[in-house]
């Protein structure tokens, strides 16, 4: 009776773990995706929006170095750390903007989508590369 409730007990940590791993896994694509649309669809926003969306969306380098560490950890792939780090070239293109010099709306609207467009592509060449990869492994 003691070995089936220690298994039990494994299992049931066995399966947090699963699901803990799946959302790790998924949060920076979901992340990305949402972060994209809405660099190339800013532009169209009427200003108390995009700053209400601004602070919806930001994410911070902590936030990033915890994922990444996560990452690491849960020893996930480059394509996972990739798409941690991706949303932090909002953060270089604001800290240039702010201490270097000032971009000029059509500079911002310009990078922006710019960005989007790069996340989208990396979320299109992610989702071939996880698709193709996982056929490659189910074939053999």
């Amino acid at each position: 009776m003691d070995s089936r409730d220690q298994r039990g007990a494994v299992k049931a940590i066995v399966d947090i773990l699963r699901r803990l791993t799946r959302i790790v896994q998924l949060v920076p694509f979901v992340y990305l995706f949402v972060y994209a649309a809405y660099l190339l669809f800013s532009w169209l926003l009427p200003e108390g929006i995009l700053g209400f969306l601004d602070s919806l969306i930001f994410i911070s380098p902590a936030t990033s170095g915890g994922l990444l560490i996560l990452s690491r950890l849960l020893k996930l792939c480059r394509w996972h750390k990739t798409a941690i780090l991706i949303p932090l070239s909002s953060q270089i293109e604001s800290y240039i903007d702010s201490l270097v010099f000032t971009f000029t709306e059509s500079e911002i609207i310009f990078i922006n989508l710019l960005l989007g467009t790069i996340a989208f592509a990396f979320l299109l060449f992610a989702n071939k590369h996880f698709l193709f990869h996982g056929r490659k492994e189910n074939s053999h």
